[in-house]
């Protein structure tokens, strides 16, 4: 088993934890800093990035995600992976993709630029995100994500 599939395995344990709607409210509150009150018919959403495909969890009624700290360094690696494979051959000699994920990292206008460009020249559309908060339950980090469209 590789350390995705443990990854994945854990998260799947945690995501069993935090599917109730009121506890996916409160951590949404404590990652944004709102007092919103959850919906009485409010259900959880379940969704998955692109790329990667990992899990991120949400509220019906919201459009601000749950990713835990660790998914959320990998699918910067992977836009990283697919920013450097639209590239022409050889330029791995001249751009150091480490040194770009780095920055991805720190900025979010990095990730939206590699994001817009995969999507100019990738024939499938890649998501991009804002980071809005961090919060963690149970000594899980998770941080509160929004998409942009």
């Amino acid at each position: 088993m590789d350390i995705k599939q443990i990854t994945e395995k854990l998260n799947s344990f945690n995501e069993e934890e935090i599917l109730t709607p009121q506890v996916v409210r409160d951590l949404l509150n404590q990652a944004t800093l709102d007092d919103y009150e959850i919906e009485d018919d409010e259900k959880v959403v379940q969704k998955q990035t692109t790329p990667g495909n990992y899990p991120i969890v949400g509220l019906e009624y919201d459009d601000v995600y749950l990713i835990t700290s660790g998914d959320y360094k990998n699918y910067i690696n992977d836009i990283s992976i697919e920013f450097t494979s639209c590239l022409p051959d050889g330029i791995d000699d001249f751009f150091n993709s480490n040194e770009f994920e780095q920055y991805m990292n720190k900025d979010f206008t990095y990730i939206h630029q590699a994001v817009e460009f995969i999507n100019k020249v990738k024939d499938e559309d890649f998501e991009k995100y804002d980071i809005v908060g961090d919060c963690t339950y149970n000594g899980v980090e998770y941080i509160a994500i929004k998409e942009i469209y």
